[in-house]
């Protein structure tokens, strides 16, 4: 990820129960956590861009 400079990854630990994937399955590092962190997380940036 660092051609984008993106620096921290945030996956929702529902969406893998929900999907049935592993963190092991995963192709890149990332951190897992609740959609609450994540929200949180988005609550505190100055913009936030979706594709």
């Amino acid at each position: 990820m660092e051609l984008y400079d993106i620096e921290q990854v945030f996956i929702c630990e529902q969406s893998l129960q929900r999907y049935h994937l592993a963190e092991e399955e995963l192709l890149i590092s990332a951190q897992i956590v609740s959609a609450s962190a994540i929200a949180d997380e988005l609550n505190q940036c100055h913009k936030v861009l979706t594709f």
